[in-house]
Protein backbone atom coordinates (compact mmCIF):
# COMPACT_ATOMS: atom_id res chain seq x y z
CA UNK A 1 0.00 0.00 0.00
CA UNK A 2 1.19 3.13 -1.26
CA UNK A 3 1.99 6.20 1.49
CA UNK A 4 2.93 9.40 0.98
CA UNK A 5 4.40 11.87 3.22
CA UNK A 6 2.08 15.40 3.66
CA UNK A 7 2.36 18.22 5.63
CA UNK A 8 -0.24 20.67 6.52
CA UNK A 9 -2.18 22.93 9.05
CA UNK A 10 -4.99 21.83 10.73
CA UNK A 11 -7.23 22.41 13.29
CA UNK A 12 -8.24 19.49 15.71
CA UNK A 13 -11.92 19.12 15.89
CA UNK A 14 -12.34 15.74 18.51
CA UNK A 15 -9.63 13.60 19.84
CA UNK A 16 -10.67 10.38 21.65
CA UNK A 17 -8.65 7.05 23.18
CA UNK A 18 -7.13 4.56 21.02
CA UNK A 19 -5.39 2.22 23.19
CA UNK A 20 -3.61 2.96 25.84
CA UNK A 21 -0.92 4.72 24.72
CA UNK A 22 -2.56 6.25 21.78
CA UNK A 23 -5.34 8.61 20.19
CA UNK A 24 -7.43 9.10 17.09
CA UNK A 25 -7.54 12.42 16.26
CA UNK A 26 -10.10 14.54 13.39
CA UNK A 27 -8.47 17.27 11.88
CA UNK A 28 -9.86 19.87 9.48
CA UNK A 29 -6.66 20.79 7.00
CA UNK A 30 -5.73 23.02 5.13
CA UNK A 31 -4.50 20.63 2.01
CA UNK A 32 -6.78 17.51 2.67
CA UNK A 33 -9.89 18.37 3.84
CA UNK A 34 -10.93 16.71 6.75
CA UNK A 35 -9.17 13.74 7.58
CA UNK A 36 -8.89 11.14 10.48
CA UNK A 37 -4.98 10.34 11.91
CA UNK A 38 -3.85 7.97 15.06
CA UNK A 39 -1.23 9.77 17.31
CA UNK A 40 0.99 6.59 18.59
CA UNK A 41 2.48 7.48 21.57
CA UNK A 42 -0.20 10.56 22.27
CA UNK A 43 -1.53 9.70 25.64
CA UNK A 44 1.86 9.15 27.34
CA UNK A 45 2.95 11.76 29.52
CA UNK A 46 6.30 12.77 27.81
CA UNK A 47 4.44 12.71 24.34
CA UNK A 48 6.38 14.26 21.38
CA UNK A 49 2.78 15.84 20.81
CA UNK A 50 2.38 17.66 23.67
CA UNK A 51 -0.24 19.82 23.52
CA UNK A 52 -0.82 20.05 19.90
CA UNK A 53 -3.65 17.62 19.48
CA UNK A 54 -5.84 19.21 21.94
CA UNK A 55 -9.65 19.81 20.36
CA UNK A 56 -9.72 23.59 18.90
CA UNK A 57 -6.21 24.04 18.33
CA UNK A 58 -4.61 24.78 15.00
CA UNK A 59 -1.09 22.69 14.35
CA UNK A 60 0.98 22.11 11.53
CA UNK A 61 0.32 18.47 11.26
CA UNK A 62 2.94 15.76 9.23
CA UNK A 63 1.59 12.36 8.18
CA UNK A 64 1.58 9.40 6.64
CA UNK A 65 -1.42 9.36 3.88
CA UNK A 66 -2.26 6.10 2.85
CA UNK A 67 -4.07 5.38 -0.13
CA UNK A 68 -7.76 4.27 -0.01
CA UNK A 69 -7.50 4.47 3.68
CA UNK A 70 -10.04 6.91 5.94
CA UNK A 71 -7.34 6.43 9.21
CA UNK A 72 -3.59 7.66 8.64
CA UNK A 73 -0.66 7.79 10.93
CA UNK A 74 0.27 10.99 12.55
CA UNK A 75 4.06 11.71 12.48
CA UNK A 76 4.57 15.35 14.21
CA UNK A 77 1.67 18.43 15.27
CA UNK A 78 3.18 21.43 16.51
CA UNK A 79 1.08 23.98 17.87
CA UNK A 80 0.67 27.12 15.90
CA UNK A 81 -2.32 28.57 17.81
CA UNK A 82 -3.81 27.28 21.02
CA UNK A 83 -6.20 29.81 21.82
CA UNK A 84 -6.02 29.80 25.56
CA UNK A 85 -8.21 32.73 26.65
CA UNK A 86 -11.27 31.32 24.91
CA UNK A 87 -10.44 27.94 27.06
CA UNK A 88 -10.37 29.40 29.91
CA UNK A 89 -13.78 31.10 29.78
CA UNK A 90 -16.98 28.44 29.53
CA UNK A 91 -18.98 30.58 27.49
CA UNK A 92 -16.14 31.29 24.88
CA UNK A 93 -14.88 27.56 25.30
CA UNK A 94 -18.77 26.38 24.38
CA UNK A 95 -19.53 28.34 21.40
CA UNK A 96 -15.22 27.49 19.75
CA UNK A 97 -16.51 24.01 20.64
CA UNK A 98 -19.71 24.49 18.69
CA UNK A 99 -17.82 26.01 15.72
CA UNK A 100 -15.61 22.33 15.80
CA UNK A 101 -18.92 20.30 16.40
CA UNK A 102 -20.31 21.94 13.29
CA UNK A 103 -17.31 21.02 10.96
CA UNK A 104 -17.02 17.42 12.13
CA UNK A 105 -20.36 16.75 11.80
CA UNK A 106 -21.18 18.06 8.57
CA UNK A 107 -18.44 18.49 6.85
CA UNK A 108 -17.52 14.39 5.07
CA UNK A 109 -14.81 13.48 3.05
CA UNK A 110 -10.89 14.82 2.48
CA UNK A 111 -11.72 17.75 0.36
CA UNK A 112 -10.19 20.50 1.01
CA UNK A 113 -11.52 23.63 1.06
CA UNK A 114 -9.26 26.73 1.55
CA UNK A 115 -11.49 29.43 2.38
CA UNK A 116 -13.70 27.29 4.54
CA UNK A 117 -10.34 26.53 6.77
CA UNK A 118 -9.39 29.97 6.78
CA UNK A 119 -13.09 31.14 8.02
CA UNK A 120 -12.80 28.55 10.75
CA UNK A 121 -9.41 29.79 11.75
CA UNK A 122 -10.18 33.37 11.50
CA UNK A 123 -13.91 32.12 13.72
CA UNK A 124 -11.57 30.53 16.55
CA UNK A 125 -9.15 33.67 16.12
CA UNK A 126 -12.08 36.31 16.61
CA UNK A 127 -13.57 34.39 19.58
CA UNK A 128 -9.73 34.48 21.20
CA UNK A 129 -9.25 37.97 20.59
CA UNK A 130 -12.53 39.30 20.95
CA UNK A 131 -15.11 40.04 24.32
CA UNK A 132 -16.84 36.77 25.54
CA UNK A 133 -19.86 39.20 24.88
CA UNK A 134 -19.48 38.60 21.23
CA UNK A 135 -18.36 34.66 20.97
CA UNK A 136 -21.99 33.88 20.23
CA UNK A 137 -21.88 36.67 17.22
CA UNK A 138 -19.07 34.77 16.19
CA UNK A 139 -20.65 31.35 16.06
CA UNK A 140 -23.60 32.45 14.10
CA UNK A 141 -21.25 34.35 11.10
CA UNK A 142 -20.05 30.63 11.26
CA UNK A 143 -23.13 29.00 10.58
CA UNK A 144 -24.02 32.02 8.14
CA UNK A 145 -20.72 30.83 5.83
CA UNK A 146 -21.14 27.22 6.26
CA UNK A 147 -23.84 27.16 5.17
CA UNK A 148 -22.68 29.34 1.98
CA UNK A 149 -19.77 27.28 1.84
CA UNK A 150 -22.52 23.84 1.61
CA UNK A 151 -24.34 25.53 -1.28
CA UNK A 152 -26.86 26.76 0.76
CA UNK A 153 -26.45 30.89 1.56
CA UNK A 154 -29.57 31.82 3.49
CA UNK A 155 -30.70 35.47 1.69
CA UNK A 156 -31.91 38.19 4.15
CA UNK A 157 -31.74 41.58 2.18
CA UNK A 158 -34.76 40.59 -0.48
CA UNK A 159 -37.69 38.48 -0.89
CA UNK A 160 -35.64 34.90 -1.67
CA UNK A 161 -38.78 34.24 -4.20
CA UNK A 162 -39.30 37.38 -6.09
CA UNK A 163 -36.86 40.03 -5.18
CA UNK A 164 -39.02 43.04 -3.67
CA UNK A 165 -37.69 44.48 -1.04
CA UNK A 166 -39.05 43.54 3.10
CA UNK A 167 -41.35 46.12 4.48
CA UNK A 168 -42.99 45.87 7.86
CA UNK A 169 -42.16 45.00 11.44
CA UNK A 170 -42.07 41.04 10.55
CA UNK A 171 -41.08 39.68 7.85
CA UNK A 172 -41.37 35.66 6.97
CA UNK A 173 -38.07 33.08 6.85
CA UNK A 174 -38.86 30.01 4.44
CA UNK A 175 -36.61 26.84 5.95
CA UNK A 176 -37.71 25.27 2.44
CA UNK A 177 -36.42 28.26 0.31
CA UNK A 178 -34.23 29.37 2.14
CA UNK A 179 -34.27 32.56 3.06
CA UNK A 180 -37.29 36.05 3.43
CA UNK A 181 -40.62 36.66 1.91
CA UNK A 182 -42.37 39.83 1.84
CA UNK A 183 -45.57 39.93 2.79
CA UNK A 184 -47.47 38.60 -0.85
CA UNK A 185 -45.25 35.78 -0.91
CA UNK A 186 -45.33 34.67 2.75
CA UNK A 187 -47.92 31.44 3.45
CA UNK A 188 -47.70 29.55 6.78
CA UNK A 189 -46.66 26.17 7.32
CA UNK A 190 -43.72 24.44 9.41
CA UNK A 191 -41.35 25.65 6.96
CA UNK A 192 -41.82 29.00 7.70
CA UNK A 193 -40.72 31.07 10.98
CA UNK A 194 -41.55 34.70 11.55
CA UNK A 195 -39.21 36.89 12.72
CA UNK A 196 -38.27 40.50 13.36
CA UNK A 197 -37.30 42.94 10.48
CA UNK A 198 -34.43 43.90 12.87
CA UNK A 199 -33.30 40.00 13.44
CA UNK A 200 -33.30 39.85 8.96
CA UNK A 201 -31.12 43.02 8.73
CA UNK A 202 -28.52 42.24 12.03
CA UNK A 203 -27.99 38.43 9.84
CA UNK A 204 -27.98 40.37 6.70
CA UNK A 205 -25.03 42.40 8.45
CA UNK A 206 -23.29 39.85 10.17
CA UNK A 207 -22.73 37.74 6.68
CA UNK A 208 -20.93 40.21 5.24
CA UNK A 209 -18.66 41.46 8.33
CA UNK A 210 -15.47 41.36 8.53
CA UNK A 211 -14.02 39.70 11.77
CA UNK A 212 -12.75 42.98 12.93
CA UNK A 213 -15.79 44.68 13.00
CA UNK A 214 -18.19 41.82 14.78
CA UNK A 215 -17.97 43.50 17.98
CA UNK A 216 -19.84 46.71 15.68
CA UNK A 217 -23.01 44.61 15.68
CA UNK A 218 -25.51 45.09 18.67
CA UNK A 219 -27.20 41.98 19.50
CA UNK A 220 -30.25 42.35 21.87
CA UNK A 221 -31.54 39.35 23.33
CA UNK A 222 -34.82 38.93 21.76
CA UNK A 223 -32.80 38.77 18.37
CA UNK A 224 -30.45 35.67 20.05
CA UNK A 225 -33.76 34.20 20.79
CA UNK A 226 -34.86 34.10 17.34
CA UNK A 227 -31.18 33.62 15.97
CA UNK A 228 -30.68 30.56 17.45
CA UNK A 229 -33.26 28.33 16.41
CA UNK A 230 -33.20 29.83 12.93
CA UNK A 231 -29.52 29.26 12.17
CA UNK A 232 -30.37 25.72 13.93
CA UNK A 233 -33.22 24.86 11.98
CA UNK A 234 -32.16 26.11 8.86
CA UNK A 235 -29.12 23.70 8.79
CA UNK A 236 -30.70 20.77 10.19
CA UNK A 237 -33.06 20.97 7.15
CA UNK A 238 -30.44 21.48 4.27
CA UNK A 239 -27.90 18.87 6.17
CA UNK A 240 -30.15 16.60 7.44
CA UNK A 241 -28.20 16.59 10.64
CA UNK A 242 -31.39 17.26 13.36
CA UNK A 243 -28.75 16.35 16.27
CA UNK A 244 -28.61 18.91 18.74
CA UNK A 245 -25.20 20.66 19.69
CA UNK A 246 -23.62 18.99 22.48
CA UNK A 247 -21.69 22.09 23.69
CA UNK A 248 -24.14 24.59 23.37
CA UNK A 249 -27.20 21.94 24.92
CA UNK A 250 -24.54 21.98 28.40
CA UNK A 251 -24.03 25.74 28.00
CA UNK A 252 -27.50 25.80 28.41
CA UNK A 253 -28.27 23.12 31.25
CA UNK A 254 -25.14 25.54 32.99
CA UNK A 255 -27.18 28.63 32.74
CA UNK A 256 -30.24 27.18 34.57
CA UNK A 257 -28.79 25.36 37.41
CA UNK A 258 -26.62 29.14 37.82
Amino acid sequence: MKMALCKTEAVVLRSIKWSETSRIVTLYTLEFGKIKVVAKGARRPKSQFGASLEPITHSAAVFYRKEGRDLHTLSQCDSIAAFPKLKSDLSTLTYASAVCELMDRLITGEDPNRPLFRALVETLGGIEEGAAADAEKFLWRFQLHLAAFLGYRPEFGTCVQCGAALEGVRVAFSFALGGTLCDRCAGEGASILSIHMGTAKFLFHLQRVRPNRVHSLKSLPRLAEEIRPLLGRFLAAHTEDHRGRRSLDFLEQVKKVG
